[in-house]
């Protein structure tokens, strides 16, 4: 579970979900009083990893949430490789796809993205390096990288 807090008292509490209950892969937005507003988003199983990309809107292991300064929802969805963007309602608006395989992400107070990538190695995410990948909430492009360890000299592999 991953929580981001929205305008006002709104809080936005991401379900990561179970792997055998995708279903449950999702975002409940509510109030600080856990008073139900709405939720968005719908999990989806790991076979959309080798085949087409999962449907807008859709989760495969979603790990972090973080808002913009206008309250857009942004979700790290590690299983997907890709950043899904949504309006504070959680209407669909773009995918960002350049910030890898995202273990954490944050946005500062003037739009600046920074992705932790520290779960890629060499057969979940080929050809990317950990590490963190940092970029405007504007556009999907990485301006500055930071490498992390690679996946050959971590200890559990």
């Amino acid at each position: 579970m991953a929580i981001a807090r929205g305008e006002g008292d709104r809080l936005y509490v991401l379900s990561r979900g179970l792997e055998f209950l995708p279903q449950s892969r999702r975002v409940t937005i509510c109030t600080l009083d856990d008073e139900y507003i709405s939720e968005f988003g719908r999990g989806v199983t790991r076979e959309y990893e080798a085949s087409a990309a999962p449907p807008d809107g859709a989760f495969v292991w979603p790990v972090s949430i973080a808002l913009d300064r206008t309250s857009n929802v942004y979700i790290a969805d590690r299983g997907n490789h890709r950043i899904q963007i949504f309006d504070q309602d959680g209407n669909y608006l773009d995918s960002y796809y350049q910030f890898s395989r995202i273990s954490g992400l944050f946005i500062t107070d003037d739009d600046m993205l920074y992705a932790i990538d520290s779960e890629t190695g060499g057969t979940n995410h080929p050809g990317w390096s950990t590490g963190i990948r940092i970029g405007s909430t504007s556009a999907d492009v990485v301006t500055a990288f930071i490498p992390g360890h690679a996946y050959q000299d971590r200890p559990w592999n």
